[in-house]
């Protein structure tokens, strides 16, 4: 299995007016606009206005906070799917009778695979 080459966790969703970024959670930054050199997503929102064309506030749709949300989870995650997976295996190898799900630790390594970009 390869060592994980991505930026170590935890990661937070930073959502402000007009832009999200996902970033370590050690770092901070005043002004998103000036995150996009580091984080690991940034995206910016649109702008809103009035029937004049006058700017009335910044919007970010739901589904890109959404997906930054997921993103920031995503060290998170990876660890849990881990964990589930030693404990499946274990079970496997113990347990007689009724077999732990093959298509459970299927799915799993699967994601740990994608996860780590050797499933290309």
């Amino acid at each position: 299995m390869a060592e994980p080459k991505w930026t170590p966790g935890p990661w937070k969703a930073d959502i402000r007016v007009g832009c999200v970024a996902v970033y370590p959670a050690d770092r901070h930054h005043e002004c998103l606009a000036g995150a996009s050199e580091w984080a690991i997503h940034y995206k910016n929102g649109h702008e809103i206005t009035d029937e004049n064309g006058r700017f009335v506030r910044w919007e970010v749709p739901d589904e890109i906070v959404a997906n930054a949300h997921l993103i920031a989870a995503a060290p998170d995650l990876y660890e849990a799917c881990e964990a589930a997976l030693e404990h499946l295996l274990y079970l496997r190898r113990m347990v007689r009778g009724p077999r732990v799900s093959d298509k459970t630790i299927e799915l799993l390594e699967a994601a740990l695979r994608k996860a780590r970009g050797e499933d290309t």
